[in-house]
């Protein structure tokens, strides 16, 4: 309880008095010795008897420029110097605490970094995991990409023996890590943490990776073991923002001349879209300025990681982007208006004032009249007191009533219902996902320069990647910015916005997006923030290293098959209490290790058989006949020598997995009942909703058994072909989804689970022009091959729509 529920350790010392107790008044003993007495009181001596602590150094660190101390004797005050011409730093690293009267010095900061070969030899000792490790880097001849073993980065990468480092035919153990930073007061690595009441600089950022760095260096070219496994390591790609690529890689910062780490573009020419006009990075300049700012007589060496030799710090960072809307939303203006009310005057003043009035008007109030006058005036001049707010009341009181009528399978984190109200508060990643490519396209679809920003989005999110996914991502978002210049006159481009016209060289590199993206990073600091600590930097560190060790160790000694059939109750229980929640876009890491179709449905303990009725049942057997060489007839009917009668009988399912995902019938979730499938390969989608799903036995020739799981479905009523016209969601064919008649056809259709391709968000509308009631069909896909894409043909005569410019 004190691991996996955060029970403090005097509560938990209680828990383990009580259950002394118990045991004892159970009357369960020995003629020795009662068991009670064997169950020690402090869960600190439970967990040393389980070997659950990590193996650890210790340092000093001192609080001001993060300096590490081991060596003895251990200086009062800090010794280091960042230059040999600097004064010391002189901070005092030992405070005195009175306990019992007497005096105790200790630490003000200590940093405890594990020791990267001890975990190594834990983590490999886990049973199948070599093997499991192993088994990922196997060759991969497709076009499309699923994971990041799959890209030339990897594959083409060389070993210390100048071969393939990933070669499946070398015997060795090889292993690439990935090294996640994010700018902020909390830095968590697998060999150690820091925290901080403010930003550390690159400097101080260097003292952890020196560390690092010292251990990965032996892992490059070990020495060769008679008995055992030889084990290389190579750190590839850096995941973190643009700030944390400056300080980890020594890129300059954001706001300098050269704020981008794949090319030279000066800032002050962010607007310039032409790629062939970017000046490009190299590593060799790279390096020669970072050796020469390490060898200037009066730096030390400054960037940590040039000393891994094969270390790339142009290829190898991979910055995380995120990518805002430049709407101003505000529930308490209408749409169009400014905060303030200078801007109404100033507008006023230019149309039907005077020189005098204008020439009243200040500075920033002069630069947003701009765009009334077709001129582009973007640069920092901006206040957002006289931007016109876009999604005012009008526009989030319609969103608001459509989120409300909208199914979303239980998967997908819903936007808070408030949206756009202060008193929501921040939203989460997940949620401003949903909010932008769910409820704001449902609403907003017609609007076109938005619409490209999600489709882009989409594009980039899938779980598979291919070269016609990265075209096709490059073409919206070139064109989503490109016209963003045009539509918001006064705004500047931000670098977040040229690094999205680079995500299509990452996606390149390193592939889906689900295998470097910066979750599990952000997963990890929201579970470090849940741990009970004393909230006292220098040692709140301590406390999270250790206990988030110990939790890991204990999660692997509990999944031992030796301890596993002792405790199997326990550890089932355990389980299901730490099961992951799979809503939001979490869903596209989770998705990855399942199995591509779990093809039995599941069925409650004891289900007996039921009768299919009549319609189910010929469509069953229409399925079967048309899709088998077997042929069978219904029961009853005549038959001949080479037919076989198809049982009526089948068990009802609440629920199957597929790629990870849960599909119930309409009777037990309306949500999770929404489909789009296709009942041949090849055919076209179609959009419908589950009504049973049930699984069916039948006799092969040979008289074995055939098991298998079948989906019952009634089919959404497509548009006719004088309504379709008037369906302007299919102009956004990857994010825009379509329109149906809100009315299914009575007749069952039945599929395989493989026919089955995603969930979709079903929203009932009202359509002008359109005279029977509509529902809107949002497919929520990440799958989506490279062959299934829509062509950029239909999409290259596509303008930009006049409601988006604001008068």
């Amino acid at each position: 309880m004190h691991l996996v529920c955060g029970l403090s350790c005097r509560a938990a010392s209680l828990l383990l008095v009580c259950l002394r107790s118990i045991i004892h008044l159970s009357g369960a003993s020995s003629t020795e010795a009662p068991i009670s007495l064997n169950i020690p009181r402090d869960p600190r001596t439970v967990i040393g008897s389980f070997e659950l602590e990590p193996r650890t150094r210790s340092y000093v660190c001192c609080p001001a420029c993060f300096a590490l101390h081991d060596t003895s004797p251990l200086p009062l005050f800090c010794m280091h110097r960042p230059t040999p011409t600097s004064r010391l730093c002189n901070t005092k690293l030992w405070k005195t605490r009175v306990i019992r009267g007497n005096q105790i010095q200790y630490p003000i900061r200590t940093y405890l970094h594990q020791d990267l070969k001890q975990w190594i030899a834990r983590f490999l000792s886990r049973p199948g995991v070599e093997d499991l490790i192993d088994s990922a880097a196997r060759p991969h001849e497709k076009e499309d990409m699923e994971d990041i073993w799959h890209v030339s980065t990897f594959c083409q990468f060389l070993g210390p023996d100048s071969k393939p480092f990933l070669s499946p035919s070398i015997r060795e153990g090889r292993y690439v890590f990935s090294l996640g930073n994010k700018v902020a007061k909390q830095n968590v690595t697998v060999t150690g943490m820091y925290m901080n009441m403010y930003l550390p600089s690159t400097d101080q950022i260097n003292h952890f990776l020196k560390l690092l760095v010292d251990d990965l260096l032996p892992f490059w070219d070990p020495a060769k073991y008679p008995d055992g496994r030889v084990i290389r390591i190579a750190l590839i790609p850096i995941v973190c923002d643009l700030p944390a690529a400056k300080q980890v890689a020594g890129f300059s910062g954001i706001g300098l001349k050269f704020f981008c780490s794949y090319c030279l573009l000066p800032l002050h020419d962010i607007d310039n879209l032409d790629r062939s006009q970017w000046p490009p990075c190299g590593v060799d300049v790279h390096r020669k300025h970072a050796c020469s700012y390490r060898d200037a007589p009066t730096l030390e060496e400054r960037q940590q990681l040039l000393r891994l030799p094969y270390w790339d710090p142009i290829s190898f960072t991979v910055v995380e982007y995120h990518c805002r809307v430049a709407w101003r939303m505000n529930i308490d203006l209408e749409d169009g208006e400014t905060p303030s009310g200078e801007g109404a005057k100033s507008v006023g003043a230019l149309t039907t004032g005077t020189f005098t009035a204008l020439d009243a008007c200040t500075k920033p109030i002069l630069f947003h009249l701009c765009p009334i006058r077709s001129l582009r005036r973007a640069s920092d001049m901006n206040d957002d007191r006289l931007h016109h707010v876009v999604l005012g009341q009008s526009l989030v009181t319609e969103i608001q009533k459509d989120m409300l009528r909208t199914e979303l399978p239980t998967w997908v984190s819903r936007a808070p219902k408030a949206l756009g109200s202060t008193a929501q508060g921040k939203l989460s990643a997940d949620q401003w996902h949903a909010a932008c490519t769910i409820n704001m396209t449902i609403t907003l679809a017609m609007l076109d320069n938005y619409m490209d920003l999600v489709t882009a989005v989409e594009l980039g999110c899938m779980l598979v990647i291919s070269p016609g996914h990265i075209s096709q991502y490059d073409f919206y978002m070139q064109r989503y910015l490109e016209n963003f210049k045009d539509l918001y006159k006064t705004l500047r481009l931000v670098p977040s916005h040229h690094i999205s016209l680079h995500l299509g060289e990452f996606l390149c590199s390193f592939g889906p997006v689900h295998a470097w993206r910066a979750f599990a990073f952000e997963r990890y600091n929201y579970l470090l923030q849940r741990e009970n600590t004393n909230g006292k930097f220098g040692e709140i560190e301590l406390t999270m290293m250790n206990h988030t060790c110990r939790v890991a160790n204990f999660r692997t000694l509990i999944q031992e098959e030796h301890i596993r059939t002792v405790v199997s109750d326990m550890v089932d229980a355990y389980s299901n209490f730490a099961g992951e929640d799979r809503r939001g876009t979490r869903i596209r890491d989770v998705l990855r290790w399942e199995k591509p179709v779990t093809t039995q449905g599941q069925t409650c303990p004891g289900a007996k058989e039921v009768v299919l009725e009549e319609g189910l049942y010929s469509a069953l057997l229409q399925l079967i006949d048309t899709t088998e060489q077997l042929r069978y007839v219904g029961e009853g009917n005549p038959h001949s020598s080479n037919q076989l009668f198809l049982r009526r009988k089948v068990l009802l399912s609440n629920c199957i997995l597929i790629r990870g995902v849960s599909y119930r019938p309409s009777d037990f979730s309306h949500c999770d009942s929404n489909i789009l499938f296709r009942s041949s390969p090849g055919s076209k989608p179609e959009a419908g909703r589950i009504i049973k799903i049930f699984i069916h036995h039948r006799y092969s020739t040979d008289d074995s058994m055939i098991e298998e799981t079948f989906i019952a479905l009634h089919t959404l009523i497509p548009l006719s072909d004088t309504d379709a016209p008037y369906d302007h969601y299919c102009q956004y064919p990857l994010a825009g989804g379509f329109l149906c008649y809100n009315e299914y056809h009575t007749n069952y259709r039945i599929i395989r689970p493989s026919g089955v391709i995603c969930h979709y968000a079903k929203t009932p509308m009202h359509v002008q022009r359109i005279c029977q009631p509509c529902v809107h069909v949002l497919l929520l896909d990440r799958l989506m091959k490279s062959t299934e894409l829509p062509s950029l043909e239909a999409h290259n005569k596509q303008g930009i729509n006049a409601s988006e410019v604001l008068q």
